[in-house]
């Protein structure tokens, strides 16, 4: 890094460059950067960017791009500055179902919108009634999730690192099959969902007769 780009670090910044390269001099080499030491370039990410600050510190982009995602889809800040875990709660439908996982594979630009409308026209569902969604692009390597609240609509998205969803229901009679909850959990995890091995359902749950 060149004298002048060091000049016109602020001072925080520069401070915590002065404790990355400190920390380089001290610990033993192919040693992991402490944890303590993310977090600081982490907040300063979110005031300098992230390629900035990678540049200042001399660590590697991606790393920092992924502490920054890792921290964003874990937490979230409260008005108050205080951090409470982010989750969605799943709830059975008022027909007994819970989940629907699409047969056939979707295009992965569809949003909202074009999900929902894969559901009501070719599952022949209401995408307002409560159910869960799970569609997988052509590769099996990402699921997206669409679920209505009773306010809005929520998107999930996840893509493994590696691998492949290898459990997926083949077309047959019906262009989607119904999971349970614990099934559901199953596939998020790439697994098996017929091979949970799971005591059966003892009564359905539904809205009162």
């Amino acid at each position: 890094m060149s004298t002048r780009q060091t000049r016109d670090l602020p001072a925080r910044r520069e401070q915590v460059r002065r404790r990355f390269e400190q920390s380089r001099r001290t610990r033993k080499p192919r040693s992991r950067i402490p944890d303590s030491f993310w977090a600081a370039a982490v907040k300063r990410a979110h005031t300098y960017g992230i390629h900035r600050t990678a540049r200042a510190l001399r660590v590697d982009y991606y790393s920092l791009k992924k502490r920054i995602e890792a921290e964003s889809i874990t937490t979230t800040k409260m008005p108050d500055g205080d951090a409470m875990a982010t989750f969605l709660e799943l709830a059975p439908s008022a027909d007994h179902g819970f989940a629907a996982v699409v047969v056939a594979p979707v295009d992965f630009r569809k949003g909202i919108d074009g999900l929902a409308h894969v559901c009501k026209e070719v599952l022949k569902h209401d995408p307002f009634g409560g159910w869960v969604f799970v569609f997988r692009n052509r590769p099996a390597t990402a699921l997206k999730v669409l679920v209505y609240d009773g306010q809005g609509f929520w998107l999930c998205h996840k893509r493994l690192s590696s691998g492949r969803f290898r459990w997926w229901p083949t077309a047959s009679t019906a262009a989607a099959k119904t999971l349970a909850a614990h099934q559901l959990q199953v596939l998020f995890s790439a697994g098996n969902p017929d091979a949970t091995q799971a005591a059966p359902t003892w009564r359905p749950v539904g809205p009162a007769a």
